[in-house]
């Protein structure tokens, strides 16, 4: 993945070989482009080449995918974009680490517009950062899991761009968190809602197993869900009465 242009050279190994190359996909053959000076690549190509000399088979295929991703000026505008696991966005706006997790490298990130959940499976992203780190740059695709939208990132970012940040974190009610249903303004971020209350508070917070814990307001119910491992509530008594409340949201897919 490319924010700049490329000069890409090819070579061979074999005495007097030729290259002819191709950019739209096809496998090249001798009547296809010779190769002789650097390909110039400034937007998403394939480039596929192959080696020719006389006395020889000709060479395997070699493939290089050079991708330009498609710049996105913020997260709520992400969000709106297709989740076709193919098309690679990059944000290179800061966005602020709120929340992240050893469970697939996951990671929570937020602007003041939206949020979004990056899902690292593969260990793409090796810098390492602490929550209130912004981070500039992130690029990746999108795809959905159930109903939550995942980025996967395809390059690493680098590292962080600012330190202990704050994030705005609207104040919502539980009712317009229900109603906020698929990808919406809520999915990933962290907000506040305040006066709520548990409806049957008993024992501690624990994970083991993940408990699914009816939270109402004076406009309705949603679950909150022991589901994060690296909290500091785990194993403390459960509030009890009316409290405030600062968490993530997510879709929880009980089946």
């Amino acid at each position: 993945v490319y924010n700049t242009p490329q000069s890409v050279a090819l070579s061979c190994a074999t005495p007097n070989a030729t290259i002819y190359y191709t950019t739209n996909g096809s496998d090249p053959t001798t009547s296809s482009t010779l190769y002789s000076t650097p390909i110039q690549i400034s937007s998403t190509s394939t480039i596929k080449a192959r080696a020719y000399a006389t006395g020889f088979d000709p060479s395997p295929i070699a493939i290089a995918v050079y991708t330009y991703p498609v710049l996105i000026s913020n997260l709520a505008s992400l969000r709106n974009q297709a989740a076709d696991n193919a098309t690679v966005y990059q944000v290179p706006n800061e966005v602020i680490l709120t929340f992240k997790s050893t469970s697939r490298n996951q990671k929570y990130v937020q602007d003041a517009s939206a949020a979004i959940l990056i899902d690292d499976a593969s260990g793409i992203i090796t810098s390492l950062y602490n929550i209130g780190d912004g981070i500039s740059g992130i690029a990746g695709k999108l795809s959905m899991y159930f109903e939550t939208l995942q980025f996967i990132p395809t390059a690493n970012p680098g590292p962080a761009t600012s330190t202990n940040n704050n994030v705005f974190e609207p104040t919502v009610t539980i009712a317009e968190l229900n109603s906020d249903i698929g990808v919406g303004a809520y999915q990933s971020r962290l907000v506040r809602i305040n006066n709520v209350h548990f409806d049957s508070p008993s024992g501690n917070y624990s994970t083991e197993p993940i408990q699914n814990l009816a939270l109402t307001d004076a406009t309705g119910t949603l679950t909150f869900r022991t589901s994060f491992y690296n909290v500091d509530y785990l194993n403390t008594p459960m509030h009890t009465g009316t409290f405030n409340l600062r968490g993530l949201i997510a879709h929880y897919q009980s089946n």
